[in-house]
């Protein structure tokens, strides 16, 4: 499976169980003969505290869960897939904060539905986008606004059947979102994934150079810390001779915060030759690696060894 595939699989997996899970309840309600309306969100009620979690799976029909779904799959796998390192907490903030700001400011009647997170997700793509101010992101932001910029009447109290304060209180959920995320790292999931990918390919003797595993991961562009601890080398003459290579087995431990410290030694940055660590530890995977040339001796000798820098 492919790098992209991994991703996209991933994604979709989640969005499309959360959109399941609402016509599951509305099933749930016909089976029942009941009407779920009352697990919507009563502001400043105790009871309707319990909406801020019910209020999204709880739909008045299905012409109002169809006006959602399609939405909700298109925007969620938009995030899951290009913003995956923070989809997860962007997507529970979003979810709990416009039904909190919902139950503390909307009139006194039963809000439900996904909207507010339909337009919080809109809100983060498209805020990220101005906030963030690369291509990628703000090629988002301008597909996000090409489809769904007639969305914006829906922040207006014209029909009082619709809770326009649901889409006004999850607009600006994810606009905070985004403003929050502008300096994360938006894009770099991929490190987790090529990272496992080229690690089992180069164990599987599916990656034989130096090139092809830098061609693997081309896309890293952060170190990755690794235990000092933990790190073994064993230097072996390439059979063909080429100083380009070397080979390097280690075991790791990995961390995704750069600034933390792994264990009383301290850790060190391995980046020089981009190499990698899976995010799933103990194991132990063969990667290959070109130190800098100015550690190399004469030709016919073996190259030195530079694997933590």
């Amino acid at each position: 499976m492919t790098l992209e595939a991994h991703k996209l699989r991933n994604s979709i997996f989640f969005v499309f169980t959360f959109t399941l899970m609402l016509w599951l309840v509305k099933a749930l309600e016909w089976a029942v003969a009941m009407d779920f309306g009352f697990l919507g969100i009563l502001p400043r009620t105790l009871s309707g505290t319990m909406g801020i979690v019910t209020a999204p799976l709880v739909h008045g029909d299905v012409l109002h869960l169809l006006s959602n779904t399609f939405p909700l799959l298109l925007l969620g796998i938009s995030v899951f897939y290009f913003y995956d390192r923070i989809a997860l907490e962007v997507f529970v903030w979003i979810y709990f904060m416009s039904g909190f700001w919902v139950w503390m400011a909307a009139r006194d009647a039963y809000h439900i539905g996904a909207s507010g997170l339909v337009y919080g997700l809109v809100s983060f793509l498209f805020f990220s986008g101005l906030f963030r101010r690369d291509i990628r992101s703000l090629s988002i932001s301008l597909i996000v606004i090409f489809l769904y910029g007639g969305m914006v009447q829906g922040l207006f109290p014209i029909n009082e059947r619709i809770s326009w304060e649901s889409h006004l209180l999850g607009a600006l959920a994810g606009a905070f979102a985004a403003f929050f995320y502008r300096d994360a790292k938006l894009f770099t999931g991929q490190k987790e994934y090529a990272t496992e990918l080229a690690g089992v390919e180069i164990a599987s003797g599916r990656i034989s150079s130096y090139q092809q595993m830098q061609e693997s991961v081309d896309m890293f562009d952060a170190e990755q810390i690794i235990d000092t601890e933990s790190i073994v080398i064993e230097s072996e003459k390439e059979a063909a001779g080429s100083r380009e290579q070397q080979l390097i087995t280690l075991r790791y431990h990995y961390s995704r915060d750069n600034n933390e410290h792994v264990n009383d030694v301290g850790t060190q940055k391995v980046a020089p030759y981009r190499l990698c660590a899976s995010h799933m530890t103990d194991k132990r995977f063969v990667f290959y690696s070109a130190p800098p040339k100015k550690t190399y001796k004469e030709e016919t000798e073996e190259p030195v060894s530079t694997a933590a820098a």
